[in-house]
């Protein structure tokens, strides 16, 4: 519920996010963290992009939607290039 509390004031522009190679991520301040028992350390490590390991996702997404590539609406290959391309750059 939590995540879904973000996204949609993310929606009506309440709250911000922080840009990641793989999209827009929450900001801690930005989540209703009230209740829960986890280090900031470990939060920020739950947010975190690890580039090699986005590096195997983007390939599978890929992999899956080739399939349908003919179907699909060109912004959706657009918001994939791009991904991919963030992702896979070097730091």
């Amino acid at each position: 519920m939590r995540v879904l509390k973000w996204i949609i004031d993310r929606v009506h522009n309440r709250i911000g996010a922080r840009e990641t190679p793989a999209g827009l991520a929450p900001r801690l301040q930005d989540l209703e963290l009230e209740g829960i028992d986890v280090s900031k350390k470990n939060l920020l490590k739950l947010f975190e992009v690890n580039r090699e390991e986005w590096g195997a996702e983007v390939d599978e997404i890929k992999n899956f939607l080739l399939p349908y590539r003919g179907h699909l609406p060109p912004d959706l290959w657009e918001e994939y290039n791009s991904m991919e391309r963030e992702i896979k750059a070097q730091k």
